[in-house]
């Protein structure tokens, strides 16, 4: 997904848009959380970096290292590189922080 926002970028789709496109096909596809970072000079001489989020995504231990898949994709502008930053959280798997509650059998 990341050189596909690439590749929109590169074709001239406002940032925006080729991120909140990107967020919501991986939300639709039934990832758990999705975080998507673009960084360079965006509109202005000044460069900056703009986020886009949906769902949950940790940020530290061992469900980063086992779980979270990451890539980064530079593309090259008339204005400069922009850098691509994606980090998917897929479906279907089970964080050591969720609780399961079993039912109570009645006697």
């Amino acid at each position: 997904m990341a050189s596909r926002v690439a590749s929109a970028l590169r074709r001239g789709v406002h940032f925006r848009r080729a991120g909140y496109w990107a967020l919501n096909q991986i939300m639709d596809a039934g990832a758990l959380g999705v975080e998507i970072t673009i960084s360079g000079r965006l509109r202005t001489m000044r460069a900056r970096c703009e986020k886009f989020r949906a769902g949950y995504m940790p940020k530290s231990g061992e469900p980063v290292i086992k779980y979270v898949r990451k890539a980064v994709v530079h593309v090259q502008l008339k204005p400069g590189v922009l850098g691509v930053n994606m980090q998917i959280l897929p479906p279907g798997i089970k964080l050591p922080d969720q609780v399961e509650m079993l039912k109570v059998k009645e006697a």
